[in-house]
């Protein structure tokens, strides 16, 4: 399932999902903050914001695979931290130029 909260978005995730043979795809119009993470999806990605992603992080961690991106370098130390402080082990890390994205998965306890 795809949420964003806008709907430019929505109507062009359809497309990219058929182009790309993913079948099974939904998208909805959404507020990322009233997510229920109880249905814990096996990954999840997400191109938000650092704050946000930081903030959402707890929410997260119930998923085996994270694919996280628009994290500013030099945000990166702090989006670090909070994936170590909520149990994300990071996997990979990318960068091209001011931009990060990171896939991570949950440390098992």
């Amino acid at each position: 399932m795809g949420i964003d909260n806008d709907p430019t978005a929505i109507s062009m995730a359809k497309p990219n999902a058929r182009l790309n043979r993913i079948r099974g795809a939904s998208f909805q119009l959404g507020d990322v903050h009233k997510w229920d993470s109880a249905k814990e999806p096996d990954v999840i990605t997400a191109n938000l914001y650092s704050d946000l992603l930081i903030e959402m992080m707890p929410k997260l961690g119930g998923s085996a695979w994270l694919i996280l991106s628009g994290i500013l370098r030099a945000q990166q130390d702090d989006f670090v931290r909070a994936q170590q402080q909520n149990h994300l082990d990071i996997i990979s890390a990318k960068r091209r130029r001011k931009w990060m994205a990171f896939l991570a998965r949950t440390r098992r306890l």
